[in-house]
């Protein structure tokens, strides 16, 4: 499958977000540790990421981090299956942040933004060390 002509950094970010993993701007940057407003500047390119955040956001978008920021291949033919130690270090992220909340409800979202992160997952890409 081919992608549209994506020139910018942006455009791709823009395109992964709304066109394959339908997350919100507000999960994107809690999972990556950046405001919603920050990924909104990010998307608009208005503001310009980190190496490290360009690293976090191909992580969870689960593309090729070459072609998020310079567009270098096609994203979808080059995506490699997540190992299970891809996903650890969001999940001790996430279960510190759980600790602190005292709210039920605010946990119940939490566990809904994970559970949301995880569907984009599907089993047949987790694989162990082997």
């Amino acid at each position: 499958m081919k992608t549209p002509n994506l020139k910018t950094f942006h455009d791709r970010l823009d395109y992964m977000i709304r066109k394959h993993k339908h997350l919100t701007q507000m999960e994107l940057g809690n999972f990556v540790g950046v405001s919603q407003s920050h990924i909104s500047g990010l998307r608009k390119g208005t503001s310009q990421p980190s190496r490290s955040l360009v690293g976090k956001l191909a992580r969870v978008l689960c593309c090729p981090e070459a072609w998020l920021e310079y567009g270098c291949g096609d994203e979808l033919e080059t995506i490699m299956p997540i190992k299970a130690h891809d996903l650890e270090p969001m999940l001790v992220y996430v279960k510190g942040i759980y600790d602190q909340i005292e709210n039920p409800s605010d946990k119940f979202e939490l566990i809904g933004q994970v559970y949301r992160l995880l569907k984009m997952f599907k089993i047949s890409q987790l694989h162990s060390e082997n």
